[in-house]
């Protein structure tokens, strides 16, 4: 990185009276030769680095594999558990919803069109997950582990609570949040509608303020503002009712990889502890644990919340399949970790 920047100085030491003189005629001599050093040196390196970009693209490319086989060689187990696990919360939910979707029609039932929505995004989450553990990206897991955190959580509320109320407002707040979103673009100069389109989202607005009150636009949870009396709800108070705090330290350790802080440099899940210090700018296969089961237990959450709305023979069996896979992978990531720690604790 240094290359061009030592052979301008050499070039201005060779050339000092010569440079001395311009700069007396034009105090921005140095400037100008600076700007062009640059220019020209950047369209050099660019033409080199445009034309063998292929060698290079192929050349990663064959890195990422060798290390993506052998990270699946350690963490074989537990990896093909997951993926076996989103596999039959895929398949359950769509038979699940052929199954009952005429049923929830007629009952008009609220909760199973919530949960419905809950779990499809809970599985794609799971399948971004799985993505990121597969290729060696422990803290990318972890931050979107959250999003499937905070759908179980909400999909645990209202499941217990089964108020169809409740529901309509939860899925009826689509309406506020398009609203502000697009108020907020239109603010910044970037519109997403025509005027015609906002207009319907104004009017969805002014409806659901109409048919919910004020309070029910406070916050990013103003469908359950009602629920606990309050004018603003938050997701601690969410959580906190539905009594599903067991990952709540998780929870707030995940933002620390979201947000742009130092301790999730310092800390990242894929560095081993009281290894010497360095910044993680690329895949490990260290740390894999934690996100895989938090995934785990969280999408079993939902599906179980979700398949349970009708429960029968078939939906119970399919939980408690998922449930053992579920143990599995907490048992065996768990192992697999430790090893790994135990084996440099040894060669330390």
């Amino acid at each position: 990185m240094k290359l061009y920047h030592q052979m301008f100085l050499k070039m201005i030491e060779e050339n000092q009276n010569i440079i001395e003189k311009k700069i007396e005629k034009n105090p921005k001599f140095l400037e100008k030769i600076l700007n062009l050093s640059v220019k020209k040196s950047s369209e050099i390196l660019f033409k080199n680095l445009n034309k063998d970009k292929k060698n290079i693209i192929l050349d990663n490319k064959k890195i990422e594999k060798d290390f993506n086989r052998r990270l699946y060689k350690k963490w074989k187990g537990p990896i093909d558990n997951l993926e076996a696990l989103i596999g039959i919360s895929y398949e359950g939910g769509v038979m699940f919803t052929e199954s009952f979707i005429e049923e929830a029609k007629k009952e008009n039932n609220l909760v199973f069109y919530s949960l419905r929505a809950i779990h499809a995004r809970a599985v794609l989450t799971a399948k971004e997950c799985l993505i990121l553990l597969k290729n060696g990206y422990p803290d990318g897991a972890f931050s979107r582990w959250r999003t499937i955190y905070e759908l179980s959580v909400i999909g645990g509320l209202l499941v217990d609570i089964k108020d169809n109320d409740l529901c309509e407002r939860y899925l009826n707040f689509f309406y506020v949040q398009a609203y502000k979103e697009e108020k907020l673009n239109r603010e910044k100069g970037y519109p997403s509608y025509d005027e015609d389109s906002f207009k319907s989202l104004k009017n969805n607005y002014d409806y659901m303020v109409k048919k919910y009150g004020k309070n029910y636009v406070n916050g990013d949870y103003g469908w359950a503002n009602k629920l606990f009396d309050k004018d603003r709800v938050y997701f601690s108070d969410i959580e906190n009712a539905a009594n599903m705090e067991k990952l709540k330290g998780y929870y707030k350790s995940s933002s620390m990889y979201i947000h742009g802080n130092y301790k999730a440099s310092k800390e990242s899940l894929g560095i081993m502890p009281n290894i010497e210090e360095i910044l993680l700018v690329g895949p490990s296969n260290y740390g894999l644990s934690i996100p895989m089961q938090n995934v785990a237990i969280s999408l079993y959450s939902i599906s179980t919340f979700f398949f349970l709305i009708y429960p029968t023979i078939d939906t119970m069996s399919t939980c408690l399949i998922m449930e053992k896979f579920m143990k599995k992978i907490l048992i065996s990531a768990d192992r697999i970790q430790t090893k790994m720690e135990n084996d440099e604790m040894r060669l330390d």
